[in-house]
């Protein structure tokens, strides 16, 4: 079980019930850049580290508190600063650690670093907007329909022949 810990390719830390650090995994400790074998026993405030500010303190606490109150996992993204010095977008999942009773004794976090896909998504947008505002500004008109003949794009050159100018379409 240690090697697997060890070896995930995704962030991993748990806490006990009162919040305070038990375990980080090394994608953990390389991402923050901080020896959290001191922080052991420490609460959420210090594992945290530089990029923590009191309102993420308080709402990571709070969903902390919720997954062991209920037993359920919650996942939320976030923004934070790695020890690279940037911000890295992450998908952050917390979920329970169970005793044998079936009570939730622990809170376990899995963080998986989503930047690149953040990243790309954002450039396609952007493209896809510069995309249509090239097509709006053709000065022939353009269409697209789907397999069903349904227009998925009318291109603004051509709304105008259709339409008319000062005139708004029926949506």
């Amino acid at each position: 079980m240690n090697s697997i810990f060890d070896h995930l390719p995704v962030a991993v830390l748990i806490k006990d019930s009162e919040l305070r650090l038990e375990r980080t995994n090394p994608v953990y400790r390389q991402w923050y850049g901080i020896d959290f074998a001191s922080k052991i026993g420490e609460s959420e405030i210090l594992v945290g580290g530089v990029q923590a500010d009191e309102e993420d303190i308080h709402y990571r606490q709070a969903q902390e508190r919720e997954v062991l109150k209920t037993g359920e996992i919650r996942t939320r993204e976030a923004t934070h600063r790695f020890a690279d010095g940037r911000d890295h977008s992450l998908k952050i999942t917390k979920f329970p650690i169970f005793d044998d009773q079936g009570k939730a004794i622990r809170v376990g976090s899995v963080s998986i670093d989503m930047t690149q896909e953040v990243e790309a998504r954002r450039a396609l947008e952007r493209h896809e907007r510069l995309l249509r505002s090239l097509i709006d500004n053709l000065p022939v008109g353009i269409t697209m329909t789907d397999s069903n003949e349904y227009y998925n794009l009318v291109n603004q050159t051509l709304r105008l022949v259709w339409v008319g100018p000062g005139r708004r379409d029926r949506q």
